[in-house]
């Protein structure tokens, strides 16, 4: 838990249009694979929801949960994201909803880059 900012500080400027019409694709790189990042989806939230759903037990449970992290975004994009795609979390702490449990949440797709 990094209170001072320092560990992903600059998610929550994703909230803000501009911010993000700017930055809604970035680079992620593993020691495997370089992959580009578009982000579809930022919200705030509470660790009520499981945001980091990783198992469903078909395509359907996946496109409900995409359907919803979609829904629950600040700011709406026209990225199409399926049952085919891969995504990538990213959540920080915030106090816009919770000082203890809130979340700053962000999905974006994932796309092979090499």
């Amino acid at each position: 838990q990094m209170k001072d900012g320092s560990m992903f500080g600059q998610l929550d400027k994703f909230l803000d249009e501009d911010f993000f019409s700017q930055h809604k694709e970035f680079e992620f790189d593993t020691i495997y694979d370089s992959y580009q990042v578009e982000v579809f989806s930022v919200y705030v939230t509470t660790t009520d929801f499981n945001y980091i759903e990783t198992e469903f037990s078909n395509d359907e449970e996946y496109m409900d949960f995409l359907g919803v992290i979609k829904e629950k975004s600040k700011i709406q994009t026209d990225i199409q994201v399926t049952e085919k795609d891969n995504i990538i979390t990213l959540s920080t702490c915030n106090d816009l909803q919770d000082p203890e449990d809130g979340r700053l949440v962000l999905h974006g797709k994932l796309t092979k880059t090499n």
